[in-house]
């Protein structure tokens, strides 16, 4: 074998070496946002940054978050808009934490030297220090505290994604973006949940039995024992859910799916959703704001121990209604008051004692 067909041979193995470690490793790509998240997650909430900002909504809502996080100012700050690099955005809650863990992870093309310049930039306006060090991939950036509680950090690797959490959970997800932890399993209730529903939003959430037999003894809430409060059984009843939104040019639609633990959870749930029906229906501020079709269209069936509801509204009067929601917050803060007259605003009065019939009247 000649010397040049050897070294062919030799960059030939390293290359076929390369594009395996690439392909096999877990970190390095994402058939689904459900890939980033640690299988202890009890409620995951995806978006699909794309559709949704290429939708009618796009800007309303880009215009919500502005005010609600003060993006606006951060990319005039920072020469650059962040949300242009993130294709998903996923909100994960881990199971068995009492200290309101959570994790936002923004999946995308990130530059990590942009984003890092920025957050820095950031903390130096507010006088703060920022605090960056290393942790395998990736680079960690937080505020500098001394003999301080630990707050949220933000974690970068270069294409990324950036993930903002603190302590274990944001550990544990890093962990499982290196693929040093299992993802979620394929067969997980999270993934079972969102099959068939579209949207560019979609939230599930797996409710652990122990929690809601804890809540169901201190509430008085078992289902059939004599006094029980029967709705809140029905609530506690449900141990899977899912929620899709799917904006559509014309129409946006939601759909929700819940499964209990016995028709007779779901039968009480499908008879609360009505009754807050009823009760949204005669609510003059939110037909005003153009969300009547969101109420009059809502529709749920019970079949066993699933519950299935749906309803829609046309894409441009939600469109309109969040802009009569940004103006109102603006005049809000602008003013100090309330933006609504106290009989204008939505009633939190307890639902009336109807049925499922009776609302359709």
């Amino acid at each position: 074998m000649t010397t040049r067909r050897r070294n062919l041979l030799v960059l030939a193995a390293l290359a076929a070496l390369a594009l395996a470690s690439l392909l096999l490793s877990p970190s390095q790509s994402f058939d689904s946002p459900l890939d980033a998240v640690p299988p202890s997650a009890f409620l995951i909430v995806t978006v699909d940054v794309r559709p949704l900002a290429a939708s009618p909504l796009g800007p309303r809502l880009l215009d919500l978050a502005n005010d609600a996080a003060n993006v606006r100012s951060v990319s005039q700050r920072c020469g650059f808009e962040p949300l242009e690099q993130v294709r998903h955005i996923v909100v994960a809650v881990p199971e068995g934490h009492e200290t309101s863990e959570f994790a936002v992870i923004a999946l995308g093309p990130i530059d990590k030297t942009a984003f890092l310049s920025c957050a820095q930039r950031l903390l130096e306006e507010r006088g703060l220090k920022a605090n960056i060090r290393t942790r395998g991939a990736f680079t960690l950036v937080d505020e500098a505290r001394d003999n301080m509680a630990p707050g949220p950090v933000l974690a970068l690797r270069q294409g990324g994604p950036a993930v903002v959490g603190r302590g274990p959970w944001l550990e544990e997800i890093l962990a499982t973006l290196e693929g040093k932890k299992p993802r979620l399993d394929p067969t997980s209730p999270h993934r079972k949940l969102r099959e068939g529903l579209e949207g560019a939003v979609v939230a599930t959430a797996i409710l652990p039995e122990p929690l809601r037999s804890k809540l169901r003894k201190q509430m008085g809430a078992e289902l059939g024992a004599p006094g029980a409060n029967g709705p809140m059984a029905g609530v506690l009843g449900v141990s899977q859910a899912a929620l899709a939104v799917n904006v559509g040019p014309s129409v946006t639609s939601l759909a929700l799916s819940l499964r209990c633990d016995s028709p007779a959870a779901c039968g009480e749930v499908e008879k609360l959703l009505y009754r807050q029906r009823f009760v949204l229906s005669q609510n003059i501020a939110l037909r005003l704001l153009g969300l009547g079709p969101l109420i009059d269209s809502f529709s749920a069936t019970t079949k066993d121990t699933s519950l299935s509801a749906r309803t829609h509204v046309p894409t441009d009067k939600l469109v309109d209604a969040l802009g009569e929601v940004l103006s109102e917050s603006r005049s809000l803060s602008d003013a100090g008051g309330s933006p609504l007259p106290p009989h204008d605003r939505p009633t939190r009065n307890r639902a009336p004692s109807i049925d499922k019939g009776a609302s359709e009247h």
